[in-house]
């Protein structure tokens, strides 16, 4: 009998040769990430004013059945705003044309500044992105699959982008591989845009769940990717975020037990967030 899983692989690959690839489509209040990236250490809660480790051939940690191994400079939650939001351009067309934007409505719509400095930022990001190597290996793949976040790209030489300003981005058509059916999370974007560093991680991870499972702290300090050795320095910090979660209306209510595993609550129910809400969709 053949696996449902690889005839629906079988399917898709078929189905990209006779047209161009492109990403599922999503609503405007939404930004959408594989589920093997917001499950692992792939964008870390680093502080962006330190120092960023170069990582050669390294295996993340990750929560779930996916190995993921990564070459490049390490990325962080900041690194995951920009790429969220150039695959949110991306969605609109086929992933062999690249995305155009103006850099002001980019950093707009990521909640920077629109000056010069943080323009000089975006295209930092964009390269960081570029020059990196990701495998992810897992049973739903069948296979490794070993890509760049970022393809190409291409921004003015001033310093600050004008109203008049075009930036192009391309992203890798093998990216559509990664989202599959459901193997993807969407994410309330204006939840996540207010987010420090650790709540960020934690939203999307809790978010890639419709009833998140409770998780040992050691696994979440790992799995994004934390600095902090000792879980006694670490849970501090996480009891915030998730409280931060709550006051954010993601999380209706969370408790750490007596052995170290965290049990969240969603949001109830669909078109209403946790605080009663009825959400603009």
């Amino acid at each position: 009998m053949v696996d449902p899983v690889q005839r629906i692989n079988a399917l898709q690959e078929r189905a990209a040769v006779t047209k161009p690839p492109a990403l599922p489509r999503w609503e405007d209040w939404q930004r959408s990430v594989p589920n093997e990236v917001v499950r692992s250490a792939l964008f870390t809660v680093g502080n962006r004013r330190d120092r960023r480790e170069f990582l050669v051939e390294t295996e993340l940690a990750a929560i779930g059945e996916t190995q993921v191994t990564y070459q490049g400079v390490e990325l962080r939650q900041d690194d995951e705003d920009v790429w969220l939001q150039a695959l949110h351009l991306a969605r609109e067309q086929p992933l062999d044309a690249p995305i155009e934007f103006v850099p002001h409505a980019f950093l707009r719509a990521i909640g920077w500044p629109t000056t010069g400095h943080y323009y000089a930022l975006l295209r930092d990001a964009f390269g960081r992105m570029q020059r990196t190597t990701v495998t992810f290996r897992n049973q739903r793949l069948h296979k490794g699959l070993s890509i760049s976040l970022i393809r190409r790209f291409e921004w003015s030489d001033r310093d600050a982008g004008g109203s008049d300003d075009r930036c192009k981005v391309w992203i890798e058509p093998e990216m559509r591989l990664l989202f599959g059916n459901t193997q993807y999370t969407r994410i309330e974007w204006e939840q996540r845009r207010h987010l420090r560093p650790l709540a960020k991680w934690l939203h999307g991870y809790f978010a890639s769940h419709r009833t998140p499972l409770p998780v040992r702290v050691v696994t979440l300090r790992d799995a994004c990717g934390s600095d902090t050795r000792e879980l006694r320095n670490f849970r501090p910090k996480l009891k915030a975020a998730l409280t931060e979660l709550v006051e954010a209306c993601f999380l209706s209510d969370w408790q750490i037990d007596e052995t170290d595993l965290v049990h969240v609550c969603r949001a109830p129910a669909p078109g209403v967030d946790a605080c009663g809400q009825t959400r603009l969709i």
